[in-house]
């Protein structure tokens, strides 16, 4: 993709982060009463219109009890302002986990590092072949960037994607993955994955959830109690603003 210009950005949907965070999808409790500690947020890249994939996949770790939304990656500076006050506010508990395609992965890496400057870690960083990142802060403890290599992102590192992320001067901390999409680790599927559609690849989708699955501990649910989100309200309903 071309680089992100002042006018593509002015275009940009931005999804209203009161019907999204303020008014989330609370995880669905699976037969034996059971949810999973944290809260994970999917950030689409341009325009919203090419990482579909990502909506299935915030379905997919609800269905697994966790608590996970797909917002406009643009949106990160209010989403970051959201975070800070559910846990200023004692309503955002558990591991946070932030997931970005393309340019929305970049926008990940940036609400990471904002995040940073508030004193809030994050469990789990997954890019899905992010474009131009900014280096990664120490408040991350493990970054997975799944991203095939290509030609052009040789050439124009800051135009396209297909390389691998880096840790922030200073930072000792962070564990960072760069797994490039190949057979031996995603099989025959993988000669399909591209740019485009490594959102919505199954196979990827499988992998992210369990890196996802494995910082977020299971806790048990009483059967008939009103139980809540990590935004503090009741799961099963949404509330609107903050």
């Amino acid at each position: 993709m071309l680089g992100r210009t002042s006018w593509l950005r002015s275009t940009t949907f931005i999804v209203v982060l009161a019907a999204s965070m303020g008014g989330c999808i609370a995880p669905r409790i699976d037969r034996a009463g059971r949810l999973r500690t944290g809260r994970a947020f999917c950030l689409r890249g341009l325009l919203d219109v090419f990482s579909l994939g990502l909506n299935d996949l915030s379905e997919r770790l609800r269905g697994e009890g966790i608590s996970a939304i797909t917002v406009s990656g643009p949106s990160w500076p209010d989403l970051a302002r959201r975070i800070r006050g559910a846990r200023l506010r004692g309503e955002l508990a558990g591991p946070l986990i932030l997931v970005g395609h393309s340019y929305g992965a970049d926008d990940a890496v940036r609400l990471a590092r904002r995040l940073g400057r508030y004193s809030i870690d994050v469990a789990l960083v997954v890019l899905l072949d992010a474009t131009s990142p900014p280096p990664l802060p120490p408040n991350v403890a493990r970054c997975v960037h799944v991203y095939r290599p290509t030609v052009l992102g040789d050439l124009f590192p800051i135009l396209f994607a297909g390389n691998p992320v880096e840790a922030a001067e200073g930072n000792d901390r962070t564990e960072i993955v760069n797994k490039i999409v190949s057979r031996a680790d995603f099989g025959a599927a993988a000669a399909r994955v591209d740019h485009m559609n490594i959102d919505a690849s199954t196979d990827i989708h499988g992998f992210v959830m369990k890196e996802v699955l494995r910082v977020c501990p299971m806790i048990a649910v009483r059967e008939g109690s009103r139980e809540t989100d990590s935004v503090g309200q009741p799961s099963g309903t949404s509330r609107v603003g903050d």
